[in-house]
């Protein structure tokens, strides 16, 4: 494991970025504008959402409705202006493919599908990870896109398990019971779920889980680097409860997420600090801007290139988006984004705030 002398330990510049959330007329010029006046040398394009559909050109998944191709545009305008652009692709987020084939859907260990009513994000359904029909759709999404676009990398977002956290009377939820997971667990390990309660059985379990969400970063990894373009994945740590290296192992067990094997597949991987995100009971996280250099810093001791995201809005205030970069550039990061970055407008107090903290990174960078 390696070792880290200094919190700024981090390789080379810092790199600065936002996620983007297409909308109907997008205009790419407009955007590439904008993300120079932030100070962004990258950009996430959310391309396939949680809804399911695309904002690319798609014989694979079902698209938005498209006069023209928004996605291409995108990647003209981004590039002429210098900037790199990173494709975003919800794998196991997919209302759609969740209408279409029911039987997709996770199932917790309440026997209650990760949909609603049982399911608080109603903008998304969860599919269960396992199953090859969301895999091998995904796949063939991700090579679809990089045949057809000058991309510079694919980021994987919701490439994980669900969860839920206990709330009031309601225990904790995880995912995912359904007869594919069942009959597959049993099949590799000789074990059962109802023997979940030993806790061999149980580590058995946990690792079965990483193991499922790992090969399929590792299938990605096989279309990325044969089109020489990165690859990166949104970690996930809602729910965390303190702060120390003992919220690693938690999100691992929460969302099937093994932290060190991503890191080590990918070129960086994306931990999503929201240190005040929301009241919703999957998401909820009330932390200090130590939490964001906590998370980042026990990241880096995993020998992983970071790219922080950070909360680009409410409920933090302006001055906590500033504090957030500099915490996470300070515990190693190597790139910084931030959600919802250019969902905002240009005018407001937290994209001011943000463009203020990656000025003085740019600065930082011209000095040293």
């Amino acid at each position: 494991m390696a070792e880290l002398t200094d919190p700024g330990d981090h390789p080379g510049p810092v790199r600065r970025g936002a996620f983007f959330i297409p909308w109907i007329g997008t205009n790419g010029s407009m955007v590439a504008e904008r993300s120079l006046e932030l100070g962004a040398d990258f950009l996430s394009v959310s391309v396939k959402d949680s809804m399911g559909r695309s904002w690319s050109r798609s014989d694979v998944v079902p698209t938005w409705k498209l006069r023209d191709d928004p996605f291409a545009d995108l990647c003209e305008a981004l590039h002429e202006a210098g900037m790199s652009v990173r494709a975003s692709v919800a794998v196991f987020a997919d209302a759609y493919a969740a209408d279409r084939w029911p039987d997709a859907v996770a199932v917790g260990n309440d026997t209650v599908s990760a949909q609603r009513p049982g399911w608080a994000e109603d903008w998304y359904y969860h599919l269960c990870p396992v199953q090859d029909r969301q895999r091998d759709r995904t796949l063939a999404f991700i090579d679809e896109l990089a045949r057809r676009y000058p991309l510079d990398g694919v980021d994987l977002d919701f490439i994980r398990f669900p969860w839920k956290p206990a709330r009031d009377q309601t225990p904790a939820r995880d995912f995912c019971y359904c007869p594919t997971c069942q009959k597959r667990f049993t099949a590799s390990t000789g074990a059962e779920v109802a023997q979940l309660h030993d806790p061999a059985v149980c580590g058995s379990w946990e690792s079965w889980r990483t193991g499922a969400i790992t090969s399929m970063v590792e299938s990605v990894r096989d279309i990325t680097a044969s089109h020489d373009i990165t690859l990166s994945c949104f970690l996930a740590f809602w729910g965390s409860d303190g702060l120390g290296s003992a919220e690693l192992p938690k999100a691992r067990a929460r969302f099937g997420q093994d932290h060190a094997a991503l890191g080590s597949i990918c070129d960086e991987v994306a931990p999503m600090l929201y240190h005040r995100f929301t009241d919703e009971p999957t998401c909820h996280i009330s932390r200090s801007i130590r939490w964001v250099r906590d998370i980042t810093w026990h990241l880096r001791e995993l020998d992983v290139r970071v790219c922080a995201a950070i909360q680009g809005g409410p409920p933090a205030s302006p001055g906590e988006i500033t504090d957030a970069v500099h915490g996470a550039v300070d515990a190693g990061a190597a790139a910084v984004m931030s959600y919802p970055g250019l969902s905002w407008s240009i005018d407001n107090e937290y994209w001011a705030a943000l463009a203020r903290a990656y000025a003085e990174l740019t600065s930082l960078a011209e000095k040293n």
